[in-house]
């Protein structure tokens, strides 16, 4: 819309800081939790925890912790 000339570019920016100010979740988000069996705290504590290791299956984290062990830096 920019190039076209139906927006200034400073009004794009504002509706984009606008749009990414809201903090209120889009409504699939319910339903796909809903559907999923998961919490809202369970589901944002899992996006905004960086630890994703618990996801691993088991043999996975013993190899990548192996891994660690014996390289060499």
């Amino acid at each position: 819309m920019i190039r076209q000339g139906l927006l200034k570019r400073e009004d794009a920016l504002r509706m984009e800081e606008e749009e990414l100010n809201k903090k209120n979740p889009p409504v699939e988000l319910f339903k796909y939790l809903k559907d999923s069996y998961i919490t809202s705290e369970e589901y944002s504590g899992a996006v905004l925890d960086s630890n994703n290791s618990q996801y691993e299956p088991k043999y996975q984290k013993m190899a990548r912790s192996l891994y660690h062990r014996f390289r060499k830096y």
